[in-house]
């Protein structure tokens, strides 16, 4: 049997790395500005940023907050429509009133906001010559904001 000291002998000295230069650190910091770039800009063209469409009829919602009751709702209602013409690109859209209006409006954005919410005021009401509230202005108008949102899908 071996002894001790012949096993010893044996062994093979352990060598450690070589200690890294500051080039490999800095190709590791260059790759990662250039990934958390590119992360960035596809995050703001994409995800945070939002379609013209979107932006053009938030800030038409804006210009409501200055008008009357009346006003506001009947220029609340053109938009909508207009939006829905133009994301349904459905012709028939232009002939549907009351009930069957507002449930293509929420088939459009999804939810029963029109049918059951705030938005119901787009349909018959509109035309039944009572004045709407101010509380009804302001639950549309943000009602329309977060609809508008959230919907899908781009202009025809």
């Amino acid at each position: 049997m071996d002894t001790e000291t012949d096993l010893l002998a044996r062994l093979r000295d352990i060598h450690l790395p070589p200690v890294p230069t500051a080039e490999s650190d800095l190709w590791a910091l260059v790759l990662i500005v250039i990934v958390l770039a590119a992360i960035g800009m596809a995050l703001w063209a994409g995800l945070i940023r939002r379609p013209a469409w979107k932006r053009e009829c938030m800030r038409e919602l804006e210009r409501l907050d200055g008008l009357d009751p009346d006003a506001a709702i009947f220029k609340a209602a053109a938009l909508v429509r207009r939006v829905v013409l133009s994301l349904s690109g459905d012709p028939a859209f232009r002939h549907l009133h009351g009930t069957a209006y507002l449930e293509r409006l929420d088939g459009v954005f999804g939810g029963r906001f029109f049918s059951e919410g705030a938005g119901r005021i787009l349909g018959a009401d509109l035309y039944r010559g009572v004045a709407p509230t101010e509380t009804q202005r302001l639950e549309l108008i943000a009602g329309l904001r977060h609809v508008l949102r959230k919907a899908r899908g781009r202009p025809c």
